[in-house]
């Protein structure tokens, strides 16, 4: 059953945890949604309630900061169970990003520390402790950016305060070694606290916490006897700032001023970020980069002038035989009609009988000139011009 607030309607769960629930509303007089966390543990005393609404009224001076989810306001309901109204955050908590389908870059989360660190910094100078730094805690708003919630924890420290307040709530995946051993809370545990939550989104887990299963108090304490492991697949650099924000000792982790500034320095090799090089066949321009078209184009000019090249190299093959064939072979001679008998003539030069043969068959446009048929055949010869064309003799057969 929602709780009962003026001015706010339309109520819907969100979440639920072991000390709390977070509802959703509307908040009629802006016409706005807004988030109810509504803690389960009444306030039964003035001094309890007393305490509650200075707290809230801390988390609510300390809104104004980017990095702090605004409060709106605070109260407590009729059975004494404390309220704070606050922004909705439609991104919700940093806990999605601890499944390895959703981990971030290394310079996200960095980034997300630089933030939350300065928020930190900023409630540390106005005296207000956190005290649960968590993923869960970290919530992200409509516009994809992060902040701290849940300052219903914070305390302003005073000397007569009870510290056994301190672990009521608290989260020990989370917490620092002196907080088991109910040491007064520094400024130096919300560091630790901040470490140990980028350490998770980094690995999906807090430093030190095992795999499986949900340690008791003495567990958890044995557990801080056990070194911190460093992360092989984070940048080294990287890997030092949170170890040192995750110290043992509380003095020896930098202020939350410190810690952002040293989250700030940090530089990441950009190398990684460069795509390996194609070893595949490139794919079809639609889905290639400019690698694979350049590719595919080549191929494709190679493809459409490859049967060019080849029928070239036909023609150019005929031209040279053709031309071999011209000049070395004899030229074939053009056949005697069958019924005439072309015999070689001969004579006698210097002992020697020289041949000739007749001439070949001239074109049509070689014919005989008028005066032929009154030409006069040589001794021996007939006129066969009529059959041969031009001006042709040939051997007498009778002779």
């Amino acid at each position: 059953m929602h709780p009962e607030i003026a001015g706010l309607i339309d109520w819907q769960p969100l979440a639920r945890g072991g000390f709390s629930t977070v509802w959703q509303a509307r908040q009629q007089s802006l016409d706005r949604m807004v988030a109810v966390k509504v803690d389960h543990r009444p306030l039964n005393g003035d001094k309890e309630q007393r305490r509650f609404l200075r707290e809230a009224g801390a988390a609510g001076r300390l809104s104004t900061h980017p990095g702090i989810v605004t409060v709106h306001d605070a109260g407590i309901l009729a059975d004494g169970r404390p309220y704070l109204v606050m922004d909705l955050c439609v991104g919700g908590s940093l806990t999605q990003w601890l499944k390895p389908e959703n981990r971030q870059s290394q310079r996200k989360i960095r980034d997300i520390g630089v933030r939350i660190a300065d928020a930190l910094a900023v409630a540390h100078a106005r005296g207000v402790l956190h005290r649960d730094v968590k993923p869960a805690n970290i919530l992200i708003d409509a516009y994809d950016q992060p902040g701290l919630a849940d300052f219903g924890l914070a305390a302003i420290p005073e000397p007569d305060q009870d510290v056994s307040v301190t672990l009521e709530g608290m989260t020990p995946a989370y917490a620092a070694k002196e907080v088991f051993y109910r040491t007064s809370p520094t400024q130096f545990g919300d560091v630790y606290a901040l470490a140990a939550t980028l350490y998770a989104l980094l690995d999906g887990k807090p430093p030190r916490w095992p795999d499986t299963g949900t340690p008791n108090l003495p567990e958890v304490i044995q557990l801080h006897e056990q070194p911190i492991e460093r992360l092989p697949d984070v940048d080294p650099a990287f890997m030092d700032v949170l170890l040192g924000a995750l110290a043992d000792d509380p003095e020896s982790r930098p202020t939350a001023v410190q810690f952002r500034d040293q989250l700030s320095e940090l530089t990441f090799d950009t190398s990684s970020e460069v795509p390996p090089p194609i070893t595949a066949p490139a794919p079809a321009p639609e889905t290639s980069g400019e690698v694979g078209s350049r590719a595919l184009r080549s191929r494709r000019r190679r493809r459409s002038i490859t049967p060019i090249l080849i029928a070239a190299s036909v023609v150019l093959a005929l031209i040279i035989v053709g031309l071999f064939r011209w000049g070395s072979s004899p030229r074939a001679a053009v056949p005697a009609p069958a019924a005439l008998t072309v015999a070689p003539t001969t004579e006698k030069t210097a002992g020697k009988t020289v041949g000739t043969t007749a001439p070949p068959k001239p074109s049509p446009s070689d014919s005989p000139s008028p005066d032929a048929s009154t030409s006069t055949p040589p001794n021996g010869f007939v006129d066969c011009s009529a059959q041969l064309g031009g001006t042709s003799y040939c051997l007498d057969p009778q002779q």
